[in-house]
C-alpha cells in the first residue's frame, strides 16, 4: 500500500510505502509521525 500526501499538516509532498503485514514509524520529536497516522485515517 502507498500513501501519498500533499499539503498535508507539515508534509508539502510524500510518500509513504507501507508493508504488507507490519511497518515501523520512528523518528524524532516533531517529525510528523502522528501526522502520517492521522493521514492514514482519513485516507
Amino acid at each position: 500500500m502507498a500513501l501519498h500526501l500533499r499539503d498535508f499538516r507539515n508534509y508539502e509532498r510524500a510518500e509513504a510505502h507501507l508493508g504488507e503485514h507490519l511497518t515501523i514509524v520512528t523518528g524524532p520529536n516533531g517529525a510528523g509521525k502522528t501526522n502520517l497516522l492521522e493521514a492514514l485515517y482519513f485516507a
